[in-house]
């Protein structure tokens, strides 16, 4: 029969305490009293030691992600140590080692205790998301269904256990939904991902199409051997299949949609994905945080943080998701177009069923992803033979040529033809020109445009049919500060605005603007003259150009950077 331990109370009872004063205090010298621990907290000790000792008998490690967050690797698997009612793997361990639940106080005592313990042991691991390269860059390791990894090498393909491995990786998927390896022939999973996600793809030029699945099914496993990345935008219409083309890879790769409405701070905390796609980013939508993000997509960089107190600083997001960006009007920002490929997609003929396709492919993503570890292998052989590569943007060469080595690796595996690939690689370095990025675009066109279109008459004078430059067009007529207080109404735009309508007015003459062209009294003063004093600015919108609200215009207005010249 078990017993409780006795708990000793160590005040003295009345019988026998001495008949006598106490002693005082000596002066300047206070004695702290003796702490009883409450019946809950020894009971939580207890519990705690009882954990402890299973954790070492189980072989089990303390480990600490980069947020800090403390977890236990026990049978394989990673626990976290965070008390939440949704944690049911550390409410089974509780209940498994000492019968209780989380909702007791002496259990979540005992947890408590737990963290700090963990806190004082945690072991040396390199954790990482989605997959990870070793130092050497000789062995690629992704994470797979029942917490395992698999760990490539140009030599073998074998199963490594998590966190204990040579390597001390600690990798976990993004979204929790690792892919199911099967050891099977990959001729039969590489002809699916040529089914279902190449030739789906509704891009202008075909080759391009095998530009976007390298990038976006591929590279992202092998991310870590690049540092200065390229970002890839899919760019059409309304309705072209921009985003089904992105959203097939993230559904191959386990994560679910694209990223539509996400504020900045959301993405720089998110952790590494793989692969992020970000839907829908026009003009206005590029703000200078989002910009400043897409820029970290593309070079990297240290992001610092410093905690509340100041005392000292860490770092945040120190690897990165390969980029994509679906848009209609496309990148325009100069120094986002310098690290940017274009791919413009266009539907031609009957659209294909959407749902049908990403079912198939949420069904054979495990089949598919076990054919595509094939390829990962053969490209670390490729990779070691440096074959000639074009290179069609410099300062990006390392991405390119490791897209290309990825491709030829796809073709061998797949039994293609030796020229195959390199027809394709000739097509990419015809399409990717080593261009001279253009002098940047007015980041205020797109809303001058709305403004000077929805405005009431009365306070833009619009003629139709005006001669300017040789050119017919509509000719609008308006103050500055009228111009100046209506974008100061727009969220995002105020800090970059000047202050003064004369300012204003100094600005809009060096900006660049594609489709329409600024004017001031002396470029057109015939139908800009000053009245009673006041000043007037035109804008000339060429007659062979759509309105603003036309999808074709969004996608053709570049064909006019001669005229706003």
């Amino acid at each position: 029969m078990s017993t409780q331990p006795a708990v000793v109370d160590p005040t003295p009872s009345p019988a026998a305490t001495p008949n006598t004063r106490p002693a005082k205090p000596k002066p300047g010298v206070s004695k702290s009293p003796e702490v009883t621990p409450s019946p809950s907290e020894l009971r939580g000790a207890a519990y705690a030691n009882r954990l402890r000792r299973y954790i070492t008998e189980q072989k089990g490690q303390f480990l600490r992600d980069e947020a800090g967050n403390l977890f236990v690797f026990l049978h394989g698997r990673s626990i976290s140590l965070n008390i939440a009612p949704e944690n049911f793997d550390l409410s089974s361990l509780l209940l498994r080692v000492c019968n209780v639940t989380t909702v007791l106080c002496e259990a979540r005592i005992a947890i408590e205790r737990l963290q700090y313990a963990a806190n004082e042991s945690c072991s040396d691991v390199r954790e990482r998301r989605f997959s990870a390269c070793s130092e050497d860059e000789k062995h690629i390791y992704i994470p797979i269904q029942d917490e395992k990894l698999l760990e490539v090498s140009g030599e073998a393909i074998r199963i490594v256990p998590n966190v204990t491995n040579e390597a001390l990786f600690w990798i976990r998927h993004p979204e929790k939904t690792p892919f199911r390896y099967t050891e099977t022939g990959p001729q039969s999973g590489l002809s699916d991902f040529e089914r279902l996600l190449v030739t789906t793809l509704s891009c202008k030029q075909q080759e391009m199409r095998w530009f976007i699945a390298m990038h976006e099914g591929l590279f992202p496993f092998v991310r870590d051997t690049v540092k200065a990345r390229l970002l890839v935008t899919h760019e059409g219409g309304t309705q072209q299949g921009k985003t089904t083309g992105a959203q097939r890879f993230t559904l191959l790769h386990g994560l679910g949609d694209v990223t539509g409405d996400g504020s900045v701070a959301g993405l720089c905390n998110q952790r590494d994905t793989g692969l992020l796609v970000l839907d829908n980013k026009e003009q206005k939508n590029l703000t200078q945080p989002l910009i400043d993000f897409c820029l970290f997509l593309s070079t990297g960089a240290r992001r610092l943080r410093s905690s509340k107190d100041g005392s000292e600083t860490y770092t945040t997001n120190k690897f990165r998701p390969a980029g994509v960006i679906t848009s209609i009007e496309g990148v325009h920002k100069a120094e986002l177009a310098a690290r940017n490929v274009s791919i413009p997609f266009s539907i031609s003929g009957q659209k294909i069923g959407r749902e049908d396709i990403e079912r198939k492919i949420s069904e054979q993503r495990h089949h598919i992803n076990s054919a595509l570890v094939f390829v990962l292998q053969r490209f670390l052989v490729i990779r070691a033979e440096h074959r000639p590569t074009p290179n069609p943007r410099p300062g990006f060469d390392a991405h390119f040529t490791a897209l290309c080595d990825l491709l030829r690796a796809f073709g061998e595996v797949a039994g293609k033809p030796p020229e195959w690939a390199e027809g394709i690689i000739a097509a990419w370095n015809r399409t990717i020109p080593q261009q001279q990025i253009e002098a940047e675009d007015s980041e205020f066109e797109y809303y001058i445009r709305q403004i000077l279109y929805e405005t009431i008459p009365q306070n833009v004078q619009r003629k139709d049919n005006v001669e300017i430059r040789g050119q017919i067009g509509t000719l609008f007529i308006l103050q500055c500060g009228f111009l100046l207080g209506e974008l100061r109404r727009l969220p995002g735009l105020l800090a970059s605005l000047p202050k003064t309508p004369q300012g204003f007015s100094n600005r809009l003459a060096t900006d660049r603007f594609r489709g329409i062209v600024f004017l001031r009294e002396t470029d057109a003063p015939e139908h800009l003259k000053r009245k009673n004093n006041i000043r007037f600015i035109g804008f000339f919108d060429p007659s062979d150009k759509v309105t603003p609200g036309d999808d074709a215009g969004a996608g053709g207005v570049t064909a006019l950077t001669s005229v706003a010249s």
